[in-house]
């Protein structure tokens, strides 16, 4: 793992992971609309996401290594670790080894 606050969790396997987490696992799989307000939540700060969190019973965001605040703040001073992941949610497609694109 990356040094705490380190910016070495900007990383195309960390996309990826989050990507992931955001597409297969509970709270998040299927559920575009939650997506949509942690977004929201993103875009207003630190206090709006624990209150998503609590509103929404999510216990902590996909981690990032090196970044502990991000699972609960989404933040980590003006780092998000989640927009972009989020972003592209509507349009990224995982792979498995051996998968091609149609």
């Amino acid at each position: 793992d990356p040094p705490v606050g380190s910016k070495y969790w900007r990383s195309w396997e960390t996309f990826v992971k989050v990507a992931q987490t955001f597409q297969d696992e509970d709270p998040w799989s299927g559920k575009r609309n939650k997506l949509k307000a942690l977004q929201r939540a993103l875009r207003s700060g630190p206090n709006a996401v624990e209150h998503f969190r609590a509103n929404y019973d999510v216990e902590e965001m996909p981690a990032i290594p090196g970044q502990s605040t991000m699972t609960t703040t989404g933040w980590a001073g003006l780092d998000c670790g989640y927009f972009d992941a989020i972003e592209a949610s509507d349009f990224y497609v995982h792979l498995s080894n051996g998968e091609e694109a149609a």
